[in-house]
C-alpha cells in the first residue's frame, strides 16, 4: 500500500533528508499504524539498524510497474474467459448439427446488439405505419387459445361495474437494470433489450446441483410470444382486450391492444422481458429454470403446422428446437393439443400421426406406459377442450375395435382429455382416452379444478384404470385480457393458495400432477420469475416479499413430498 500512496520514485527519493551530512547512521521515524510513511518504500526497517535505500529506487519503480500491469493482466485474462464461458454455453445448447443449422437459418441470424441497433436505426415512419397497422386490427376479437370461450360460457351474470379504470399515460423513462428491484420500463429502443447475459447469470447454476427432475411432475408451456427482434413483431405480448359477451359489460372496460413492451397482456411483468419464445437463450434460460423447479416434463402448448391460435403464428416451428434443448438439460417434452378451427377426432388421427413420424424418435419427447405394468411406452398427449368433440367420435380413434383406431398400432399414444364437470368423467370412459386431467388453476370453477373433488376423481380413475392428472397453480388473474372477469381472480397470498392446491394433488395419490403454468402470462398462473415493473397509468403485480424466482424453489420444494414412481 506504501508504494502505491508514492506517486513517483523521485517523490519517495524526496522525501529523504538529502541534507544530512552522515548517512551512516540515520535515525528513522516509527512506522505508523497505516504505514503510510513515503520513506517506507524505500527504506528497510529492522529495529536497531538502518541505512539509506537509494539503491531500492530501481527496484521500486519496477515493483510498481510490474504490480501495475499484474493487475492489468489478470483483468484482461477474466475478461476473456468469462467471454469464452458464455460462448461455450451458448453453443452447448444446441445439441446436434442439425439443430445448429436450423437455428441459424431460421432463429439465431439476429443478435442482441445487432437487434438493438436495426431497432433503433428503424425510420420513424415505419414504426408509425406499424402502429397504423395495429390500430387497424383492434376491432377483431381474439381468443387466447380458445379459452376465452370456455371461460364465457362457464359465466352466468355479467361483472358489476366497480373496478377503476385508469388511462395508462407516458411511460416514465428511466434505464434499470433487470433485478428484484422495481423497474421502470423505459421507451428507448436499447432500455427495451433486457440484458440477456445478466439476467443468464442469475441462473447459472448447474442444473444437477437441483437434483434429478421428477418426471411425474407436469408443466404447462406456452411457446408462443414473439418479439420484434426475432418475429418481426410482438405477438400476445400485445393481446387485445376481449369483449364480454355482453355488449353492454364491454362497452365499460378498455379496449383494443397493448402497447409492449410498457404495456402487455398480462398483470405480471416477466423478468426477461417481452422475450420471443424462438429465441434459443430464452429456452435456454427456461430450461436452467425448470431443473431449478424441479419440474421433469414441459406440457408444450402445440398446434399442426400452418395452423395457430388466433393471436400467435404456428408453434410447430419452434418444437424441434425445444426438443433438442430440453435433452441437453435432461428434460422432456409432452404435447398438448390445442384446440384450432375444425378440430375433430378426424384431424386429431392425423396430427398424432405427424407427431410420431416427426418427433416420434427423438430422445426427448416424453413417453410413458398408458397402465403402470405395461410395457409399452408411448407419447402422451394432453387434448385441450376435449369435450368440443363427442365421445362416440373420439371413440373412432381411442377404442381398439373404432373405425380409426389408433390402439395397438406404431401410432399409438397415452391420450389425455379434459374434465370439466362431474358428468364429463363418463365422457372420458366413453372416448375410449387413457386418462383426464383438470387444467384451470380457479378452485371451484368447474367440478374438476375444485381441489376437494380430487380424491374422488382419484377413486374414479382407478375404478375404470385411468390416469388422472390434477392440475394446481399458484394464483389467477386474467384481468389485463378479459378486465371483466375479476370475480375469477385468486391472489397468490404469498405463495399459500399454491401450497394447498400443490398438496390436495398429492393427496390425491395420483401417478402425476400438472402445474399450470410455467409461462401464461395472459392468465397469471405462471411460475416463471417475474419483477417489479411500473409506468406510468400501471402497477404490475409481483412476488414481493419473495425474489423473482420464489415459485421455482417453492415448486422444488412441494414437489419433494410426490413420490413418482413412473418415469
Amino acid at each position: 500500500w506504501a508504494l502505491i500512496n508514492a506517486k513517483t520514485c523521485s517523490d519517495v527519493i524526496n522525501v529523504m533528508d538529502l541534507e544530512m551530512s552522515s548517512y551512516s547512521n540515520i535515525e528513522l521515524p516509527e512506522r505508523t499504524d497505516n504505514f503510510s510513511m513515503k520513506v517506507a518504500p524505500i527504506v528497510q526497517v529492522e529495529r536497531g539498524t538502518s541505512y539509506i535505500a537509494y539503491k531500492q529506487v530501481s527496484r521500486c519503480c519496477k515493483v510498481k510497474v510490474f504490480g501495475f500491469l499484474a493487475v492489468v493482466y489478470l483483468c484482461v485474462v477474466f475478461i476473456i474467459f468469462n467471454q469464452l464461458i458464455f460462448e461455450q454455453d451458448e453453443l452447448k445448447v444446441i445439441g446436434t448439427v442439425e439443430a445448429e443449422q436450423r437455428l441459424l437459418k431460421d432463429v439465431v441470424t439476429p443478435v442482441a446488439d445487432n437487434a438493438v441497433k436495426a431497432t433503433e436505426e428503424t425510420p420513424k415512419n415505419e414504426v408509425e405505419a406499424n402502429r397504423s397497422e395495429s390500430s387497424k386490427n383492434e376491432v377483431k376479437a381474439v381468443k387466447i387459445s380458445n379459452r376465452s370461450e370456455f371461460l364465457n360460457n362457464s359465466q352466468s351474470n355479467p361483472t358489476k361495474d366497480t373496478d377503476n379504470i385508469t388511462s395508462i399515460g407516458t411511460p416514465n423513462i428511466r434505464d434499470e437494470d433487470v433485478s428484484d428491484q422495481a423497474i421502470s420500463i423505459s421507451d428507448t429502443a436499447k432500455d427495451r433489450q433486457f440484458n440477456i447475459k445478466q439476467v443468464r447469470f442469475l441462473y447459472s447454476a448447474d442444473p444437477n446441483s437441483f437434483g434429478t427432475p421428477n418426471y411425474c411432475a407436469h408443466v404447462f408451456y406456452y411457446p408462443w410470444y414473439g418479439s420484434p427482434t426475432y418475429d418481426g413483431q410482438y405477438y400476445h405480448w400485445n393481446h387485445q382486450y376481449l369483449p364480454h359477451w355482453h355488449k353492454a359489460v364491454t362497452d365499460r372496460y378498455p379496449k383494443g391492444r397493448h402497447n409492449p413492451p410498457d404495456d402487455i397482456g398480462a398483470s405480471f411483468y416477466p423478468q426477461l422481458g417481452c422475450y420471443s419464445s424462438r429465441d434459443h437463450r430464452i429456452i435456454q434460460l427456461h430450461m436452467k429454470m425448470l431443473r431449478q423447479a424441479g419440474v421433469g416434463v414441459l406440457a408444450v402448448s402445440w398446434y399442426p403446422p400452418d395452423k395457430h391460435d388466433g393471436d400467435g403464428k404456428p408453434l410447430d416451428e419452434v418444437f424441434p428446437l425445444l426438443l433438442d434443448i430440453a435433452k441437453n438439460y435432461d428434460l422432456k417434452i409432452a404435447l398438448h393439443l390445442e384446440p384450432y378451427e375444425n378440430r375433430s377426432a378426424i384431424s386429431v388421427h392425423n396430427d398424432i400421426k405427424y407427431i410420431h413420424s416427426q418427433y416420434g424418435a427423438h430422445p426427448a419427447l416424453y413417453k410413458i406406459a398408458a397402465q403402470a405394468e405395461s410395457p409399452d411406452l408411448l407419447p402422451i398427449v394432453y387434448i385441450y377442450d376435449s369435450y368440443q368433440v363427442s365421445p362416440l367420435d373420439w371413440a373412432q380413434v381411442f377404442t381398439t375395435d373404432g373405425s380409426m383406431s389408433l390402439r395397438n398400432t406404431d401410432n399409438d399414444v397415452v391420450a389425455i382429455g379434459l374434465v370439466t364437470s362431474d358428468s364429463s368423467k363418463t365422457d372420458i370412459v366413453k372416448s375410449g382416452f387413457d386418462g383426464f386431467y383438470t387444467y384451470f388453476a380457479i378452485d371451484g370453477f368447474t367440478y374438476g379444478s375444485t381441489a376437494r373433488n380430487w380424491k374422488r376423481l382419484s377413486q374414479f380413475a382407478q375404478q375404470y384404470n385411468l390416469i388422472f392428472i390434477p392440475s394446481a397453480g399458484p394464483g389467477y388473474d386474467d384481468t389485463k385480457v378479459r378486465p371483466w372477469n375479476s370475480q375469477n381472480t385468486k391472489e397468490r397470498s404469498d405463495g399459500k393458495y399454491y401450497s394447498e392446491k400443490m398438496v390436495a394433488a398429492i393427496d390425491a395419490q395420483t401417478r402425476f400432477l400438472s402445474i399450470t403454468s410455467f409461462n401464461e402470462w395472459h392468465e397469471g398462473t405462471q411460475i416463471e420469475p417475474a419483477v417489479p415493473a411500473a409506468v406510468t397509468g400501471i402497477q404490475y403485480s409481483d412476488y414481493k416479499p419473495h425474489r423473482p424466482d420464489y415459485y421455482l424453489d417453492q415448486t422444488r420444494r412441494l414437489l419433494e413430498g410426490l413420490n413418482c414412481r413412473t418415469v
